[in-house]
């Protein structure tokens, strides 16, 4: 009797995960772009997930001025475009009048 029991409790998992997979065999027959969807995102968020839990902790600074700093040329700074205009600016007033 005992021996009945323990395989009547080892075999109801066995059967609540084939019904389980069969139902989302189903699901995915049924609904074929949701469910690569639902894969899609679901595995982009694992990604992410992984990205940032395993990636070396970064510096916190402005990415943007990080960029400007490396991308903009010297002579395009605010301050070397108002010293160059303050130096032709009068010049050519001085040639209207």
């Amino acid at each position: 009797m005992a021996r009945l029991q323990r395989s009547a409790a080892t075999e109801e998992p066995a059967g609540t995960m084939e019904q389980a997979y069969r139902r989302s065999e189903e699901l995915v027959t049924d609904h074929p772009a949701s469910s690569a969807l639902i894969t899609f995102g679901l595995g982009m968020g694992v990604g992410l997930l992984l990205t940032s839990i395993l990636s070396p902790p970064r510096r916190r600074t402005n990415p943007w001025r990080n960029w400007y700093e490396n991308h903009v040329p010297h002579w395009a700074t605010r301050e070397y475009i108002a010293d160059t205009v303050s130096r032709v600016l009068p010049e050519a007033l001085a040639k209207r009048m």
